[in-house]
């Protein structure tokens, strides 16, 4: 009888999974877009500061191409010109590293692999290195290992980073994954309490407490 309890928590388990990332797929792409958009709106105020610097003014030029290469499908070139502007200083090598990771001729591997090199780079600002992460774990909490992404996003939760709400919903969600409902019913409500938190995670953090029974 234990045995046949046993199975049926694990069908259970393997099924809430299953519908968490058929919800999750499908606001993925909207979050992840909005992340990017707050990358362009907010490394480009440092690179605007430094426009009338020739050298800038160069990068600038090359970005440019660069997009002009990602309308055209040419996508090897765009790839060449972003890497060029990877050792700037302006701004410019913080977007040219994010656009490069959604490039479609690079790899989830590839696109991970260019995330955590960000979270580990010292000469970045921190919001960015930690937006590097939290775009590692909305993407790779399916697939990634949870207790590397659940070591990278702690930090972020506990602190007053201002990408902190978005590390509490995954660190929920990663809690789902390893089937740890309590905690994942804890950090949710949590959401759901804050006053600080966005109106979009708070609709999300219902939509999971719905998804695992614990809305009450």
């Amino acid at each position: 009888m234990t045995e046949m309890n046993e199975l049926i928590d694990e069908i259970k388990e393997d099924v809430r999974l299953d519908q968490l990332v058929k919800f999750w797929k499908k606001y993925a792409n909207f979050i992840i877009a909005g992340l990017l958009l707050i990358i362009l709106v907010t490394a480009g105020s440092v690179f605007w500061e430094h426009l009338k610097n020739q050298k800038n003014l160069k990068h600038a030029a090359f970005y440019e191409e660069a997009l002009r290469a990602v309308d055209a499908k040419q996508h090897e070139k765009a790839k060449e010109i972003l890497d060029s502007l990877k050792d700037g200083h302006d701004g410019y090598n913080i977007i040219a590293t994010f656009k490069k990771a959604h490039l479609p001729n690079v790899s989830q591997e590839e696109r991970f692999k260019i995330y955590l090199d960000l979270a580990e780079n010292k000469k970045i600002e921190s919001k960015f290195r930690e937006l590097a992460i939290i775009l590692w774990g909305y993407e790779g909490f399916e697939n990634q290992d949870p207790e590397a992404l659940t070591k990278q996003l702690e930090p972020i939760a506990n602190g007053t980073s201002v990408w902190r709400d978005s590390a509490i919903e995954l660190l929920g969600l990663l809690a789902i994954r390893q089937n740890n409902l309590k905690k994942a019913a804890e950090l949710f409500k949590f959401l759901l309490e804050d006053k600080h938190a966005l109106p979009s995670i708070k609709s999300r953090a219902m939509a999971y407490l719905e998804q695992i029974g614990a809305l009450n």
